[in-house]
């Protein structure tokens, strides 16, 4: 099994912070370390340890802060993303809902999953965290194997929507057939100058980590503009 591991941020100088200038490149803590990395937002220590006790037995990594605005400048500079979100709802400076809002002006659902936690479970704060941009919302308390299957949720979710990217893409790929006597030729390694042919390859460096970060919309709109 994985690792797991605890990271404790306690400084938190300075202002809330917020997710200004461009925007990072978007790889998962697993894409770079091939373990999942789950970033625990919450003002209440003993929060986290119930977080940690439930999460550790599956091998996450947990990444622990103390307010919305270590969390935002966690984000903004580190050089990857954690690959869900534990977002409690009531902080002091800046909540969970606003958090949720400035995360999701860079960062789209598919990118980047929240869960919100809250003690509070009427269905006026159920809304307002999902209008704000999150993927789910739990109710404290809870149990351990309710917050685990809502994380593989998450999970299966963000896999299904790579797996229809990559479909996306491969399906209107083009192809590029050569006259047979030019392929004969370059697998033969013969040298030939042709005046009137000119073979292109072009590689869109990390693409898929920029189709990524897009709303279903726009790059259902990149993908007609590209092949059209």
């Amino acid at each position: 099994s994985l690792k797991n591991k605890v990271s404790g941020r306690s400084n938190d100088s300075g202002g809330a912070g917020g997710l200004t200038g461009p925007v990072p490149e978007v790889l998962h803590h697993s894409q770079m370390y091939g373990e999942f990395e789950i970033l625990s937002v919450d003002d209440n220590m003993l929060n986290h340890v119930v977080v940690e006790n439930s999460l550790s037995p599956k091998g996450y990594k947990v990444t622990k802060c103390m307010s919305g605005g270590e969390a935002l400048r966690l984000l903004r500079t580190r050089g990857y993303l954690p690959d869900l979100i534990l977002l409690d709802c009531m902080m002091p400076e800046m909540d969970g809902t606003e958090m949720c809002r400035q995360l999701r002006q860079q960062y789209p659902c598919s990118t980047l999953p929240v869960i919100m936690v809250s003690a509070k479970n009427k269905e006026a704060d159920i809304v307002n965290g999902l209008k704000a941009g999150c993927n789910d919302f739990i109710s404290k308390p809870y149990g351990s194997q309710e917050l685990n299957a809502r994380i593989d949720v998450q999970f299966k979710v963000r896999s299904l929507w790579n797996l229809e990217i990559q479909r996306l893409l491969s399906d209107r790929a083009p192809v590029l057939h050569l006259p047979r006597e030019i392929e004969d030729q370059m697998e033969s390694g013969e040298v030939a100058v042709h005046r009137n042919v000119i073979v292109a390859a072009v590689d869109i460096q990390d693409l898929l980590a920029y189709v990524r970060s897009l709303r279903p919309r726009d790059l259902a709109g990149l993908v007609n503009k590209l092949y059209d």
